[in-house]
């Protein structure tokens, strides 16, 4: 204890005499939770280890070490005679004292005071909506009085709970956020994971406090039924934009979401697409519309699978498509004629090098026979790399590239040069996110582009 070597001193030098004239007062005796008070002393002769307590009065007088075990808050007089030292009232209404200790054993003064019960009448949780998807978004309106401290906190509790504690509803609290001195606003939170019966619990504060309001909802998994998905093609290109067009019943998290998974890959359970996903998009709240993401680079089979939520969900709708292993030189043609560019993920070179792998001609021959069909066909190779790197490197690295496949189909091929052109454009076009191995593959990529076509991002 902080005090125990002064009992040492009484023992050797006998009982201190009282403190003549000692006194306490306050500024006020009637106090809200937490409000700041002033206590005067008046203690001439005090020793250096005088010292006020603040103690709640159900605590016996007289004794300073039953003071010392029970005070809340204390400040030494540091043999000051006289003067004032500002306190902050508990939390916990109820009755308390000031006590003044001579430091050799014995209380010498108190004064006492009252921490009333604030007027909690028009303290109030509001809800949206009292039915919530898994993982959604909980939004909630309050009202509180101006005399809670900043630390009162608003908390999603399990029902089965019990009500009133703070520090019990601190041990369960799922999602919280503090009022930090407002008395009225929004608050939103992340609904449970795990459907069930929950409360939103307003605390008075995060220390020791009490539950002053509460309203219960329910987290419920959404009718999946409606959800549907519809794909423009099943047999794409590598790398291809790929529309997803989307259908999903009302309730549906923010975070519901939609991506591309193998087909290998067991349906049902929505963390483990979430493992295995190549490209997604959060639906934010849309009940139907289109979704653009990018076929992956791999030929193969894959799903396009609707989520309800990202949260422990459910894959609630999915539908197949493949990725085709090869690329012919009829592919490319409908491909340019439609949207004027056509990516190529069949292009290998070796690391950081503009030396192109020898399995690439499997995904340079069809270009060179389309050369060779249609003479006055005219086009610029782009070269694009992902973002691993310095975005100086990557532009030197694409432009060498794009000169090296120009420099491929006219000694293969026999192309004449001026019907090619080479450019680079290093990182600064990527199509996917470069975060993810999937995306940095999507984004290292040669582009043929019409000339007198801007290929744009």
């Amino acid at each position: 204890m902080k005090r125990s070597w002064l009992f040492c001193v009484v023992a050797v030098l006998g009982p201190a005499l009282a403190i003549a004239g000692a006194s306490l007062s306050l500024s006020k005796k009637v106090l809200d939770p937490g409000e700041s008070v002033t206590v005067s002393f008046n203690a001439p002769g005090a020793a250096d280890s005088a010292w006020i307590g603040l103690i709640p009065s159900s605590v016996p007088h007289g004794d300073e070490a039953v003071n010392d075990q029970h005070d809340l808050d204390y400040r030494y007089l540091d043999s000051g005679s006289s003067g004032s030292f500002v306190f902050e009232a508990p939390n916990r209404p109820g009755s308390y004292d000031f006590r003044l200790n001579d430091g050799s054993g014995r209380e010498i003064a108190s004064v006492g005071f009252e921490v009333k019960s604030p007027d909690f009448s028009q303290v109030s949780l509001r809800l949206a909506s009292a039915v919530v998807a898994p993982g959604g978004e909980l939004h909630a309106g309050f009202t509180a009085p101006a005399t809670l401290p900043d630390n009162a906190w608003v908390g999603i509790i399990p029902s089965s709970v019990e009500h009133g504690d703070e520090a019990v509803n601190d041990q369960h609290d799922l999602g919280y956020e503090y009022l930090s001195g407002r008395t009225s606003g929004a608050i939103v939170l992340s609904a449970p994971a795990e459907p069930g019966s929950y409360d939103l619990r307003l605390n008075d504060t995060d220390d020791n406090g009490r539950e002053i309001a509460s309203v219960p909802f329910e987290v419920r998994r959404p009718d999946s039924a409606g959800s549907s998905l519809r794909l423009e093609s099943t047999a794409v290109l590598p790398g291809d934009e790929l529309p997803v067009h989307f259908t999903t019943p009302p309730g549906f998290a923010e975070t519901a979401w939609l991506g591309i998974v193998p087909a290998s890959v067991p349906h049902g359970d929505e963390e483990v697409n979430d493992h295995a996903n190549l490209g997604w998009e959060y639906l934010g709240g849309r009940t139907e519309g289109t979704i653009t993401l990018f076929a992956p680079t791999e030929p193969g089979a894959y799903d396009v699978r609707l989520h309800d939520t990202d949260s422990a969900g459910r894959e609630v709708a999915s539908t197949g498509f493949s990725v085709k292993a090869e690329v012919g030189a009829d592919d490319m043609a409908a491909r340019l004629q439609a949207t004027g560019k056509l990516a190529l993920y069949g292009i290998h070179f070796a690391v950081d090098s503009a030396e192109i792998a020898a399995d690439s001609s499997r995904a340079l021959a069809p270009v060179g026979q389309l050369l060779i069909r249609q003479p006055d066909l005219r086009l610029v190779i782009e070269g694009h790399t992902d973002a691993t790197g310095s975005a100086e490197h990557n532009l030197d690295l694409s432009r060498r590239r794009a000169e090296a496949v120009l420099s491929y189909l006219v000694a293969t091929f026999d192309i004449a040069p001026e019907r090619l052109e080479s450019r680079g454009f290093g990182q600064s076009r990527p199509i996917a996110t470069n975060d993810t191995a999937s995306g940095r593959a999507l984004n290292r990529r040669v582009e043929l582009v019409l000339a007198g076509v801007d290929a744009g991002g």
